[in-house]
């Protein structure tokens, strides 16, 4: 009996002095998007944690452990633009406490360096990869990211209970960088030597463009200041709200009424939201004269007139030697390339080759 009670005494000194052994903690990460599939352009600096990084919340990096002592772990971002690396961010080694938790990060708190719930992640680099040099040239004129499809990649490794472990999760995301805002109506270039003339105090305004919304923006232009900036550093005579659509009708009421003989200038805003903010793309600008119909010459000899004024910035001859020859005939009919259009429609493309600078009229066929 002396023996037995010996012997499980020396099992019970066995057990309390052996090491515990410690449980192994095990990791996920997951990504979450906080806006940044919301934006329609992102610039690279707002990767950039060893500067300031952007100020608005882009994702979410939620680190989930089970018990167990994790230490020298290490999180990389990596940004892939269709596959292909494009930008990297890597934090410093840090630990995490035994206990089971959850931690979330911001892109915000990541560049600030904050604490949260006692663990705090420093940035050790961040970089651009070397990419090709039209890639690298596009970044570099604009800071945007180009247009494509993202992955923004979140690889963490670290060691728990002495053996090393990884764990990844990944994002997609689409830049689309809107640029398209073209003019399509009424008028011509600002200053593009083309009277173009409207008979209506409510003429409508169209353009095309791929941002989502715009502003209609009115100027009255003056003789003593006619040139682009001093257009842009005047008053407007109207501004619209924020329009979703791509036509709208100058107001019958609640608006500054356009008048008869004046000449006005017209551009659109387009409104794009980055992840910096929102930024704002602006038109040409074009201008028109309101005319009363009734008081002036007829729409057709007009539109004659100001045919021959366009045309005449294309060729090198006058053309109104040519239309001389139409004397006492007002214009029926266009035809441009095969398609009939009005004398306001081509006197449009005309100002447009005009304007490029690099089209010149070789030959006019009176029939």
């Amino acid at each position: 009996m002396k023996r037995q009670k010996l012997l499980w005494g020396l099992w019970a000194l066995l057990f309390a002095v052996m090491p515990a052994v410690s449980q192994s903690a095990v990791i996920t990460v997951t990504l979450e998007d906080r806006g940044l599939s919301q934006y329609q352009s992102v610039y690279l600096s707002d990767f950039d944690f060893l500067q300031v990084g952007a100020t608005e919340e882009l994702f979410a990096l939620h680190i989930n452990k089970t018990p167990g002592s994790v230490e020298e772990a290490v999180i990389r971002f990596d940004f892939k633009l269709d596959g292909k690396s494009l930008a990297f961010i890597k934090t410093k080694p840090f630990s995490l406490p035994e206990d089971a938790r959850e931690w979330v990060f911001t892109n915000v708190d990541l560049s600030q360096g904050k604490t949260i719930d006692g663990v705090e992640i420093k940035i050790a680099e961040s970089g651009v990869e070397d990419v090709g040099e039209q890639l690298q040239n596009e970044i570099l004129a604009t800071s945007q990211l180009p247009v494509g499809l993202y992955q923004l990649i979140l690889t963490m490794n670290y060691t728990a209970n002495g053996v090393q472990q990884e764990t990844t999760d990944e994002q997609s995301f689409v830049i689309q960088n809107p640029t398209l805002l073209n003019l399509i109506t009424p008028g011509t270039q600002l200053n593009s030597g083309i009277k173009y003339e409207v008979y209506t105090e409510n003429p409508i305004f169209q353009w095309n463009g791929n941002s989502g919304q715009y502003q209609l923006v009115v100027f009255k232009k003056q003789q003593e200041a006619s040139s682009a900036d001093d257009i842009l550093n005047s008053v407007p005579v109207f501004e619209s709200g924020r329009l979703d659509g791509l036509v709208f009708q100058y107001p019958t009421a609640n608006a500054y009424p356009l008048q008869v003989g004046e000449t006005y200038v017209w551009l659109v805003k387009s409104f794009i939201t980055t992840s910096s903010g929102e930024n704002e793309l602006l038109s040409e600008l074009w201008e028109f004269t309101l005319v009363d119909p009734a008081k002036g010459q007829t729409v057709m000899s007009a539109s004659k007139d100001q045919l021959i004024n366009a045309l005449n910035l294309l060729s090198e001859d006058d053309m109104r030697a040519v239309f001389s020859q139409l004397e006492g005939y007002d214009l029926n009919k266009i035809r441009f390339n095969g398609s009939i259009m009005s004398a306001q429609e081509l006197l449009k493309k005309l100002s447009t080759y005009s304007s490029k600078g690099q089209y010149k009229l070789s030959d006019v066929t009176v029939r």
